[in-house]
């Protein structure tokens, strides 16, 4: 067992570890350059929905065309409307 494991306290629901997380970003770009999701919010929440991703990191690095409260909703609705 990890040192970190040792460290967390216990609950009352054991720990279930995340068995995949991805990164996106609700711009046109990720913060290192890659495509972001903006305008594919559903695309892109299907498509993490069929790989099995069951935590996503949504930076907001890339430009202020859109408010980030849109941005963050959009995808929280795609997310929401995979059943996932």
């Amino acid at each position: 067992m990890s040192t970190f494991f040792r460290h967390v306290k216990k609950t009352s629901k054991p720990f279930t570890p995340i068995k995949l997380g991805i990164t996106s970003d609700s711009g046109k770009k990720t913060c290192y350059g890659g495509p972001g999701s903006l305008g594919f919010e559903k695309f892109d929440a299907e498509l993490f929905a069929s790989w099995g991703v069951e935590y996503l990191h949504y930076a907001n690095c890339d430009g202020a065309e859109v408010p980030a409260k849109i941005k963050y909703t959009n995808m929280a609705n795609a997310l929401n409307s995979t059943g996932s």
